[in-house]
């Protein structure tokens, strides 16, 4: 099973994107909250994708990549951050830039793109969208009306 690893330093931030990118089928999500957390888990369990904001409390995202580079690993990445032009980003075709604020949809179709899968059919919290029901049809083809009752009788 394909992993993704998200690195977010704003706890209910990561949270969120780690809740709703779990509902995506065949993919196990691993989450850090720091460059030397993600580090640790790209040394234990390399990654096959990695999501990541580029300003952490002890580093930069961007930082990460020679980490995977010195793996031999060339993944897809997402770089998300509010502070796009402050930092210097290799241009690759693996690298996503995106400034927040990044919708869920937004990552779970990149991430469904890139790690392959299913489509996904599920809003962020697990319900299926559902159609409204038709009304039934005459059989003319005309959508039945309702009898319309008299006021008072």
């Amino acid at each position: 099973m394909p992993t993704l690893l998200v690195v977010e330093d704003e706890p209910v931030l990561r949270a969120s994107v780690v809740r709703g990118l779990s509902k995506l089928a065949g993919v196990e999500i691993v989450d850090a909250g720091t460059k030397a957390e993600a580090r640790k888990l790209i040394a234990a369990m390399p990654p096959n994708m990695l999501i990541s904001d580029l300003d952490l409390p002890d580093g930069s995202g961007v930082e990460l990549l020679v980490d995977l580079e010195r793996r031999g690993l060339r993944i897809p990445i997402i770089f998300a951050s509010g502070f796009l032009r402050r930092f210097e980003i290799p241009a690759r075709d693996d690298i996503i830039l995106l400034e927040k604020p990044v919708t869920l949809a937004t990552l779970r179709k990149l991430v469904t793109q890139h790690l392959g899968g299913p489509p996904e059919h599920t809003s962020p919290f697990g319900a299926r969208r559902l159609r409204p029901a038709r009304r039934p049809r005459s059989p003319l083809g005309a959508p039945r009306r309702e009898p319309r009752r008299c006021p008072g009788g």
